[in-house]
């Protein structure tokens, strides 16, 4: 992700709350090397529910969506 630069972080991405969940279309609000906070919708805005991830836990329940997934 590093040598991607910050139009990475602009796409669209999936989260998961654990392995037994769907993926679910979410945005990354604000990221930082130690944490992650991403909107659960396509945007970012008033009352979407908003998750922080650590580090460790974006690495393991956020993902780029492929051509499957259909978004």
């Amino acid at each position: 992700m590093l040598t991607e630069g910050l139009g990475y972080l602009s796409r669209h991405w999936l989260h998961r709350h654990d392995e037994t969940d769907e993926w679910q279309i979410c945005c990354i609000q604000e990221a930082s090397p130690t944490q992650v906070r991403v909107a659960l919708d396509y945007y970012s805005m008033p009352g979407v529910p908003i998750v922080s991830l650590t580090a460790t836990e974006a690495r393991e329940r956020l993902r780029l969506p492929d051509d499957s997934d259909g978004v």
